[in-house]
């Protein structure tokens, strides 16, 4: 059952990969891209200079938080 528990969603990410049509990436590649940048940058300097400059935490754990949020 643990296995079973385990492989099912790495088939269903694999199978919702798979799905994905390469003209419409192609199509719209730059504007899917962009709102990905953008989707990842923002967070990222909010976050950051809040944690610097908003809270006062040193400049390495301001980058590890705005990774992490960011990344979430």
């Amino acid at each position: 059952m643990n296995f079973l528990a385990g492989f099912g969603p790495i088939l269903l990410t694999f199978l919702a990969g798979t799905e994905i049509d390469k003209t419409v990436i192609r199509k719209h590649f730059w504007s899917s891209m962009s709102i990905g940048v953008v989707g990842f940058l923002a967070p990222y300097v909010a976050v950051l200079f809040y944690a610097r400059d908003g809270i006062g935490w040193t400049w390495p754990q301001a980058q590890i938080a705005g990774i992490l949020l960011s990344t979430t």
